[in-house]
């Protein structure tokens, strides 16, 4: 539910906020995305595996156009990799 609360609000959002990047006519047919992403430690209460704790990611879009933000994947880096 508030999945569809964040997707509806970010949707409305980006239909009645300013487009910021209206007055580029050379990014009228495109929709303009930043991303960025970042990894911190585990929390202490978060399950071992194999022993280990796993670092832990988040990966966000910032729209350029309206500023609105959207959390695109959260991930976990496997024992093996870290």
């Amino acid at each position: 539910m508030v999945a569809d609360v964040n997707n509806a609000l970010r949707n409305l959002a980006n239909q009645t906020l300013l487009d910021r990047l209206a007055g580029m006519a050379e990014l009228a047919a495109y929709e303009v995305f930043a991303m960025d992403g970042h990894w911190h430690k585990a929390a202490s209460h978060d399950h071992r595996h194999n022993g280990v704790k796993m670092a832990a990611g988040h990966f966000y879009s910032l729209n350029l156009r309206t500023h609105t933000l959207r959390q695109l994947a959260v991930g976990e880096v496997h024992p093996l990799v870290a």
